[in-house]
């Protein structure tokens, strides 16, 4: 398709359910007019960026079923720190797809730019307002109670880290020069 100035334009992506597509029983699936698989992050989650027909932009992540108790943690968080004013995605929806061998979480889109490809480009003063500003986010966020049932942070870290290491040793393709000297100390 063309689309201003003559340039290609990406048409809607579509996938069937007998192209074994997890994601046709998503409510509201039918009106996903474009569908961009996503590549960056370090999670596990399958992520594309959406838009429907009536024009909505937004993200869905799709994750293993294993991992539901945690998503369902997250999307509950998200859902605590809408109220509170920081530039984020909110959430839309949660639930099961792939015939329940999955879960989603659908987000509204967030525009912006990564942080490192934008960072070095910003002058020093630019940096510090900028990390002052995302320091003003996390503190409303810091104002949000602690579930009850989490496990202590330092538990957590470990399990995170651990998940990103294994991540890192199974991935080669983000392996950079001498990262293993750091994963070694």
């Amino acid at each position: 398709r063309q689309g201003a100035g003559g340039k290609a334009e990406v048409g809607p992506v579509c996938w069937s359910r007998k192209d074994g597509d997890p994601m046709t029983d998503i409510p509201g699936y039918a009106s996903f007019f474009k569908m961009e698989p996503l590549r960056k992050g370090l999670s596990g989650d399958r992520k594309f960026y959406i838009e429907t027909a009536a024009g909505n932009r937004l993200l869905l992540r799709v994750s293993d079923l294993a991992d539901y108790d945690r998503k369902r943690g997250e999307y509950r968080l998200l859902e605590q720190a809408a109220p509170l004013g920081i530039a984020m995605t909110r959430p839309v929806d949660f639930g099961l797809c792939d015939d329940g061998k999955s879960v989603y979480q659908l987000l509204t889109w967030c525009d912006g730019q990564d942080a490192e490809d934008v960072l070095p480009r910003m002058t020093q003063a630019e940096q510090y307002q900028l990390g002052e500003r995302a320091g003003a986010a996390l503190s409303r966020l810091h104002s949000l109670p602690a579930p009850a049932d989490a496990k202590p942070w330092h538990e957590r870290f470990a399990a995170k880290l651990g998940r990103k290491i294994t991540f890192y040793d199974l991935t080669p393709a983000v392996h950079c020069g001498s990262g293993y000297l750091a994963l070694r100390y």
